[in-house]
């Protein structure tokens, strides 16, 4: 066995790393800055407001966080209403981000999903009924038959595991990261949180 550095991202290297996982032109990056620095007014990810003058160091899971929330802005969310979604019940999701990381590990793949219904997106109509943030589901081969059962109408998916590999694998291209480190240090920084139950996460 060896070594793996613990995987660290500076605030330019996230924002680099986000760039490449959203595809993003060189002419809309002042759009994904503002929504980066949206977020961090908002507190996400937990623990990278520093106060002035000290450098933030993402981890692995802040990373993911960043990355979770752009995902619910691409489906039509606020930045509010992400990191409120985000914070609403982070034990569910911390879970299923651990399955997927163990599954990857363990076997190379994962069908974890996290599954909204996007009447949250009512939101915009004045209702903030907190049911309105929908559920989150594993993959679990059956969720989708139902969810049909159930008379569902509208669903919004999110991959879980193939936005951690995106990340394991653009971290990579821009040479921040070592092939094989990204999810043992992921899975570490998971198993640390869970542990201290998402105190850091739910404040």
């Amino acid at each position: 066995m060896f070594f793996v550095a613990p995987y660290t991202l500076g605030r330019d290297q996230l924002q680099a790393l986000m760039m490449r996982l959203h595809r993003v032109p060189a002419d809309k990056r002042i759009a994904l800055l503002g929504r980066l620095k949206h977020l961090q007014r908002l507190g996400w990810p937990p623990g990278s407001n520093l106060g002035k003058g000290r450098r933030v160091k993402y981890q692995a899971d802040q990373v993911l966080l960043v990355a979770w929330a752009l995902e619910l802005i691409q489906l039509g969310f606020t930045p509010e209403r992400a990191v409120a979604t985000l914070r609403g019940q982070p034990d569910s999701e911390w879970t299923i981000a651990l399955l997927a990381v163990d599954d990857l590990l363990n076997e190379g793949h994962t069908d974890a999903l996290i599954a909204f219904d996007p009447a949250i997106l009512s939101s915009a109509l004045g209702d903030d009924d907190e049911d309105q943030f929908g559920r989150r589901l594993p993959g679990d081969g059956h969720f989708l038959e139902n969810w049909q059962l159930g008379g569902g109408i509208r669903l919004a998916l999110i991959n879980i595991g193939a936005l951690i590999l995106d990340l394991d694998r653009e971290s990579i291209i821009l040479g921040y990261s070592r092939p094989g480190s990204f999810l043992p240090s992921l899975r570490t920084r998971l198993n640390e949180v869970a542990q201290s139950s998402w105190p850091a996460v739910s404040q």
